[in-house]
């Protein structure tokens, strides 16, 4: 049918029913339906990311990320997809230009992550997102192992101001 919310319905049971062939076919249809459908072009990336078809999980979340540019987790997805194909470097500068237009937790997190494994400006990261988790309301168990990788790599960038910053949040003396 033309009815995109039915269509979406439909693409949902398939999923649930474990026919991802159908489920595939359903959401192109709501994308044909409507390109700027965030749910349709986020379920074909993840349907194609759970089948480990990382090339086509990155060409779908690419098109969804044009077609939905506000949308945090066609961006992780994105960014999921450039790790998993070996594109660490283009991962690392598509969440530094993410994290730039879209405020969110998850995407902050990635690229902390990458700029702390691969990059040296993990700080710009680390610090925004233990803030966003912290407002949030997240419990101290979730926002403090952030808040403690960001501590050491004030220390490791040699921030003595960030480092205070996370020293005096979390109650440590590392940074004396």
């Amino acid at each position: 049918p033309d009815d995109l919310s039915l269509v979406s319905r439909y693409a949902a049971y398939a999923e649930r029913l474990g026919q991802p062939q159908d489920a595939l076919r359903l959401w192109a249809r709501t994308i044909e339906l409507d390109r700027s459908y965030e749910p349709g072009h986020y379920s074909l990336a993840r349907i194609y990311k759970d089948a480990g078809s990382w090339d086509k999980a990155l060409s779908t979340a690419e098109a969804g990320v044009a077609a939905a540019p506000k949308s945090a987790r066609l961006a992780a997805l994105e960014a999921d997809a450039l790790r998993a194909l070996g594109r660490i470097e283009d991962a690392r500068l598509f969440l530094r230009a993410e994290t730039l237009q879209i405020e969110d937790a998850e995407l902050l997190r990635r690229a902390a992550d990458a700029e702390d494994r691969y990059g040296s400006s993990s700080l710009r990261y680390y610090e925004p997102l233990v803030e966003a988790l912290r407002g949030a309301g997240a419990a101290e168990s979730v926002w403090r192992p952030a808040a403690e990788r960001g501590l050491r790599a004030s220390i490791r960038e040699g921030d003595t101001a960030a480092c205070q910053r996370l020293a005096q949040l979390l109650g440590s003396r590392l940074c004396d």
